[in-house]
């Protein structure tokens, strides 16, 4: 999709934001914490896996589409 968008003219302002995975998303995970007492991933174990909030990314977004 940025491919496509990527060839509109000049003149039209356009910002991709990709965020990493959303922390509220853990709470699939809760059965896997209580059964398990740990969340079991298909990273690897010194792999640092980065989670963002939706709200810190809403801001972000806010503050790009209101920023020129």
């Amino acid at each position: 999709m940025e491919t496509i968008l990527r060839q509109l003219p000049a003149g039209v302002a356009i910002k991709f934001i990709r965020p990493v995975s959303f922390y509220i998303n853990l709470l699939a995970a809760i059965p896997q914490i209580r059964s398990q007492g740990m969340i079991v991933s298909n990273y690897g174990g010194n792999v640092k896996e980065p989670w963002v909030s939706p709200a810190d990314v809403a801001a972000v977004i806010t503050d790009a589409v209101y920023t020129k």
